[in-house]
C-alpha cells in the first residue's frame, strides 16, 4: 500500500483584491526518466532545468510577495549534500 500523500495548505496570491485566487496543486510523483546515449547528461540537465522552471512559475505566480521571498532565502540557506536524500 503506497504512503499517504502529504498535503501542504498555504496561502495563497491574487492580484486582484475582489477576486478568489485559483488553486495550485503541484503533484510530485514516480522517478525521472532514464536518458542514454552520448548526450544523456545534456538531457538531464534539459529536464531538471524545465521541471524547476514550472515549479518556479507556478509558485512565483501563486505565493504571496512575502512566502515567496522567504522560501527563496530558506533554499538558499539550506545546505544540499551531492547524496540523494541527505542534508547537513
Amino acid at each position: 500500500m503506497p504512503p499517504e500523500p502529504k498535503v501542504i495548505h498555504v496561502s495563497a496570491f491574487s492580484p486582484f483584491r475582489d477576486q478568489e485566487p485559483p488553486d495550485t496543486t503541484i503533484v510530485i510523483r514516480g522517478e525521472p526518466p532514464e536518458f542514454n546515449g552520448p548526450d544523456s547528461l545534456r538531457q538531464h540537465q534539459d529536464f531538471y532545468e524545465r521541471q524547476a522552471a514550472e515549479i518556479l512559475d507556478a509558485l512565483y505566480n501563486s505565493l504571496p510577495q512575502g512566502t515567496f521571498d522567504r522560501l527563496g532565502m530558506a533554499f538558499m540557506q539550506k545546505k544540499v549534500c551531492l547524496y540523494r536524500g541527505k542534508t547537513e
